[in-house]
């Protein structure tokens, strides 16, 4: 029998939706495998549902309930369904219709709440009220006691993570802000202590009340590792356990706190005491707000910026005077409006000479005081580092200031300062030795220039920082109390465990990077010099006499020496011209470019070399330093801030 075959227009989906097909017309949809049913009119025409899987639009009629598997389900009114049901019948035997507030705690909740402590008063089972806490260890991460070791609570080491707020007495463990991961803060949010995104714990012995009340008088701020980022704040306080400061950045309203890491009586002084505590993840060229807790007295500290450095170099004040119209007050006025970043105290402060007594100790406190209330940027502390001169300690038979010799004691130094001074720190070399970066910019080695310390012991670890930290740095500068060259006393030019190991030994190691090396800042001599760009060439069989003279001027290869000072003392005198004139045996330079002083029987500037501008008499001076990527200037300014004596070069 003959097979005939119907075949239908087809077309994809977008061939059909253009087409417009006669009344009654099918067309096939091979895209969606359809049919479609045109009306004449309807573009695409009407797509007929498949019958498996169909999709409905619009309203169906003629669906029973028995085609959708609900035949035994009657459609009862709201009214039809409560009449005659039971609570049983829905399966909810066990309820009552009971009020909120009267619904009853589960046995287990309420054992539960029982064993734990009150908000008003937080204890353990003996009833013991934990009044401070403290963070330590524990076999499963980190917990918290009180003063008698009892555990108040513990984390376990794999929920330190930013938790929400959980009460312990007034304290709360709240979200941490960026920079921790876990923190422990009063009831308005402020930080008080906890762990840091980098795992230190800090402000370790909080006391869970606002804290004893305290005096504090002043503070002072010393870099740790990083004045752009870290700063080791001291206060002094008459409270011997004062345990913490609080800091913000300013024009913000959430505190952060710290501990004290170190606490010592301040020396000789009954009733005052020193506490140092370590501020961190600080932001860079800010501002920040400092207070402590229990005290009245309100601090700002400024950190230093990544870039465009500038320090001041002061040295040898030597006076008793620290009041309002001090030396040390003026010169105050005028760094404050050169807005340095970083103050280099280069040695010779107050003259303790050794010294640890009553008299000398209240000299340092006058001097710490006045260099807080006078020397500052942007309203807020300046961050300053010391180093140990002739006059901060003896000499080794006890009768006069460690000018050299190496085996000196010191004075209360290393009990006042913290960088270069606290065994504590994990960078810590030997006393007075220490180096300290700012960013990339800037990168400061200080020597002791043989006061307590042999100098020609300090000569590898200074060798190895440069060698270190140089190439990662665009600027490096060294500072030592004493210079390698004078221009004023010839004795001090040939001391063999200073003059010379500085010029033999010290010279080399910076002059190996100078490159890098901007200069060697000295004082101790009470003249203003300045070195031509210098490069030691000491031969090991040659006669010291002629080692003196085994440099030559190297404006690539050599390193400089700026002498600084006094910044205050009256002892002053002239520049002798043979010994600054002293030439080079191996091509005939000039050490020396320009050096000043004074001749006190006229009272008149006793000037060498060319360069000096504004000079007079009273040239009490301090340097000012500035460093960037491309360019290092110093100044030599006076009293007033002018300028006696300008570098300025490309890098």
């Amino acid at each position: 029998m003959a097979t005939r075959q119907v075949q239908w227009r087809r077309g994809t989906a977008a061939e059909n939706d253009a087409f417009t097909g006669a009344v009654g017309e099918i067309t096939v949809d091979t895209t969606n495998k359809q049919l479609r049913v045109h009306d004449g009119v309807t573009p695409g025409g009407a797509a007929v549902a498949p019958v498996d899987s169909p999709t409905f639009t619009g309203t169906v009629n003629g669906v029973t309930k028995e085609h959708v598997g609900l035949g035994n389900v009657d459609n009862l009114t709201p009214q039809q369904i409560r009449s005659g049901t039971t609570k049983s019948d829905v399966g909810l035997g066990n309820a009552d219709n009971t009020a909120d507030l009267q619904k009853p705690v589960s046995i287990a909740a309420q054992a539960a709440l029982d064993a734990k402590a009150a908000l008003d008063r937080p204890g353990f089972p003996d009833g013991a009220a934990v009044s401070t806490t403290r963070l330590v260890s524990s076999d499963t991460g980190v917990a918290f006691e009180d003063a008698d070791g009892n555990r108040v609570f513990e984390i376990n080491a794999e929920a330190l993570t930013r938790m929400v707020a959980a009460r312990v007495g007034d304290q709360i463990l709240q979200n941490a802000p960026d920079g921790w991961l876990l923190t422990i803060g009063d009831a308005e949010g402020n930080v008080m202590f906890g762990v840091t995104d980098t795992g230190e714990l800090r402000s370790v012995g909080l006391s869970v009340s606002t804290g004893s009340m305290q005096t504090v008088y002043f503070a002072f701020a010393e870099p740790w590792h990083d004045p752009s980022e870290d700063l080791a704040i001291t206060w002094v306080s008459d409270a011997p356990d004062a345990e913490a400061v609080m800091y913000r950045p300013d024009g913000t309203s959430s505190w952060m706190t710290t501990a004290s890491r170190r606490t010592r009586p301040f020396p000789s002084l009954s009733g005052y005491h020193l506490h140092t505590a370590l501020i961190s993840n600080l932001a860079p060229d800010t501002v920040y707000e400092v207070a402590w807790p229990g005290a009245t007295l309100t601090e700002k500290v400024k950190t230093a910026p990544l870039a465009g450095v500038k320090l001041c170099v002061a040295s040898d004040y030597q006076l008793t005077d620290f009041s309002a119209s001090s030396r040390l007050a003026e010169f105050g006025s005028t760094v404050t409006g050169e807005a340095v970043d970083l103050v280099v105290w280069n040695g010779d402060f107050v003259n303790d000479d050794g010294s640890s007594d009553e008299l000398y100790t209240q000299r340092w406190y006058d001097f710490l005081e006045a260099c807080s209330d006078y020397w500052r940027n942007d309203g807020a502390l300046v961050p300053m580092i010391g180093v140990m001169g002739n006059h901060e300690a003896l000499d080794g038979d006890g009768s006069g200031n460690a000018s050299y010799g190496g085996d000196g004691t010191p004075g209360p130094m290393p009990e006042l300062f913290s960088l270069g001074f606290d065994p504590e720190h994990p960078e810590y070399e030997r006393r007075s030795n220490y180096s300290l970066s700012i960013g990339r910019e800037l990168f400061i080695a200080v020597i002791e220039t043989d006061h307590t310390v042999p100098l020609s012991d300090q000569v590898a670890w200074l060798t190895t920082e440069l060698a270190e930290n140089a190439e990662d740095h665009r600027n490096v500068v060294v500072f030592g109390h004493s210079p390698a060259y004078f221009c004023y006393q010839a004795a001090w030019d040939t001391y063999d465990t200073q003059a010379r190991v500085l010029r033999k030994e010290i010279w080399p190691a910076m002059q190996a990077h100078a490159d890098k090396v901007r200069a060697y800042f000295a004082g101790h001599e009470h003249r203003l010099a300045v070195t031509a760009k210098l490069r030691m060439d000491p031969d090991p069989g040659a006669p010291e006499t002629d080692n003196d003279r085994r440099f030559y001027t190297d404006p690539v290869g050599g390193v400089r020496q700026l002498t600084g000072g006094p910044s205050g003392s009256t002892s002053r005198n002239v520049v002798d011209p043979a010994l600054a004139g002293l030439t080079s045996i191996l091509d005939g330079s000039p050490r020396m470019i320009a050096a000043l002083g004074v001749d006190p029987d006229t009272d008149t500037a006793s000037e060498y070399g060319t360069g000096l501008t504004n000079v007079t008499p009273d040239y009490w001076n301090v340097w000012i330093a500035e460093f960037s990527s491309t360019q290092f200037e110093a100044r030599a300014i006076r009293l007033d801030g002018l300028p006696l004596y300008t570098i300025s070069e490309s890098i």
